[in-house]
């Protein structure tokens, strides 16, 4: 698994929602779930893109491969998992 930072995972668990809600996930979609602009967007789907967990070009929707499907699942159910154990 690749070195990520709390951001980039945090992007890969958005785009895993939307594209679980939409199939997919736009640019414009991901700014207003994580109340961020465009071009922070990019910035980070560009780095996530070289490190082959989604597919992204210009002006087309984006989506996880499978390595990123894989990862942004793993952080869903350890975070289910985190907040399920405090409120208990």
């Amino acid at each position: 698994m690749p070195e990520l930072s709390k951001s980039m995972e945090q992007y890969l668990e958005t785009i895993y929602d939307l594209q679980r809600e939409n199939g997919a996930a736009s640019v414009t979609d991901i700014a207003s779930n994580r109340e961020v602009k465009s071009p922070s967007v990019t910035y980070v789907l560009r780095k996530l893109k070289s490190l082959g967990l989604v597919n992204y070009k210009r002006y087309r929707s984006v989506t996880l491969t499978e390595q990123g499907r894989e990862i942004a699942e793993k952080l869903e159910r350890t975070h289910k998992t985190l907040r399920w154990f405090l409120e208990m």
